[in-house]
């Protein structure tokens, strides 16, 4: 089977900071970002390349010469943005062809888990002469290549991604995308079927219910009514837990039901314990069912 190649580049480094803001400097979430980007994708069987793997700097021109040294299908340059907006946004050459490609289904990723869009979402900008690329790093590589920003440092936009959880999140989207622009399948098994109560919604809270009585020998009515003793029947739930309770979770949440608690629902569950002020844990614990259930 063909192995891709794709070379990511964490931007800044070393005594290039990037953004800051009171708590972090841009240049250490981009290459944690990266280090999330490249385990999922190694996960994948995704070959890897990186233009720094530590706290280092190299000049514009350096960054380039190295892509281009790799030789990789794509290049991906992974930043966070400052300036006062909100959103993610991705820059590709102006010259579109298969760097356009690419930005589309990023930008797609970026969307399926939680983060609006800046402007446009996808953009590219000419040089100041007009012609050619702004950006070093895509006009200077010799394949398609996009810079990623996910979200602003310096507004409320920095709440999408101040946690280890949302940086993870952010890293697989990353890896979601390149895999989806290679053709790498991301499918995993899933254990059980859902049991389908009504075609409309089968995830109501007779679903649970009926998940706690046969799971854990609940003896629950099943009356389709949250209420305390339902609460007290649910059990705590953290990544990679599936089955039909992970489902019913998926879809309070609003994300993909597939059973399997993955990235995709542990980003959507830290936002939906920020939006409840609660712990931003990642773990379906008490409180959470509490605000889940409406209890």
């Amino acid at each position: 089977m063909e192995q891709h190649d794709v070379t990511l580049n964490a931007g800044h480094g070393g005594k290039d900071s990037g953004a800051v803001n009171s708590k972090v400097k841009e240049k250490d979430i981009n290459l944690k970002v990266t280090l999330y980007a490249k385990a999922y994708l190694e996960s994948k069987g995704v070959k890897v390349n990186l233009t720094r793997s530590t706290d280092k700097y190299d000049s514009l021109n350096a960054i380039v010469k190295k892509c281009n040294a790799f030789g990789s299908e794509l290049v991906v340059s992974i930043h966070h943005n400052a300036g006062g907006g909100d959103g993610s946004e991705v820059i590709h050459s102006v010259y579109h062809g298969e760097g356009l490609l690419f930005a589309k289904e990023l930008a797609k990723q970026f969307e399926g888990i939680g983060q609006n869009t800046h402007g446009v979402g996808v953009r590219d900008k000419y040089a100041s002469s007009g012609q050619g690329d702004y950006f070093t790093v895509i006009g200077g590589t010799t394949m398609p290549c996009v810079i990623s920003e996910f979200g602003f440092m310096d507004t409320k936009d920095y709440e999408a991604f101040d946690t280890e959880c949302e940086l993870k999140g952010e890293g697989e989207a990353i890896g979601k995308a390149i895999c989806n622009y290679f053709g790498v399948s991301l499918s995993e098994p899933i254990i059980s079927k859902p049991i389908v109560e009504s075609k409309s919604n089968p995830y109501t809270i007779r679903y649970l219910q009926h998940e706690l009585n046969i799971q854990y020998n609940a003896r629950l009515n099943e009356d389709n009514i949250a209420g305390k003793l339902t609460l007290a029947e649910c059990p705590t739930v953290r990544v990679h837990a599936r089955g039909n309770i992970v489902r019913f979770i998926q879809h309070i949440l609003g994300v993909h039901v597939d059973g399997i608690f993955g990235t995709n629902t542990l980003y959507r569950l830290v936002v939906f314990q920020k939006e409840h002020r609660l712990g931003r844990d990642g773990i379906v614990g008490h409180n959470t069912w509490k605000a889940i259930l409406k209890v």
